[in-house]
């Protein structure tokens, strides 16, 4: 399944909405104002439903990711310590995943810890004037999971000089 993650333009907080191969909106996440660190909630489009929400702590210097589903911690991301944004994923089944990034930072690989040459969704980021990624999810499993890493992707780019 295909999507592309989109940054609203002329907005004072950051909101991306996600929509699918034919047009149509997902879920529209957008970063609450009141809080000091990165903090999305990630809603159906109508609003009414939150489908996850992704907080930012930091832990040694680095950023840390919590995604939680209904209250309930779904995963926890990651950042290693490296140039290029590369993350460790932890989920709440006790599976691994890891983020990996090309050499110029604009494409991502999420696999199983024990299965790196077999991804689960690839997220790259486009080359326009507005923020684009775009993502493939190859397992539907993972759904809320790669959402959540696409947002820490842009997040963390748009707070760097890379990419």
């Amino acid at each position: 399944m295909k999507y592309q993650l989109l940054r609203r333009l002329l907005r004072f907080n950051p909101t991306y909405d996600l929509i699918d191969g034919r047009g149509r909106p997902i879920l529209c996440a957008e970063k609450r104002l009141v809080s000091f660190s990165s903090e999305y909630s990630a809603r159906s489009p109508d609003g009414r439903q939150e489908r996850f929400s992704l907080r930012q702590r930091y832990a040694l210097g680095r950023p840390d990711y919590e995604v939680a589903q209904g209250g309930e911690w779904l995963a926890f991301i990651q950042r290693r310590l490296s140039f290029y944004p590369s993350y460790d994923i932890d989920l709440v089944g006790g599976e691994q995943l890891h983020v990996i990034s090309s050499t110029l930072g604009r494409r991502y690989h999420i696999a199983h810890a024990d299965a790196e040459d077999q991804p689960l969704a690839t997220i790259s980021r486009g080359w326009t004037l507005r923020e684009r990624y775009r993502v493939e999810l190859l397992e539907r499993s993972y759904e809320e999971v790669v959402f959540a890493i696409a947002l820490v992707i842009a997040d963390s780019l748009r707070h760097s000089s890379v990419g």
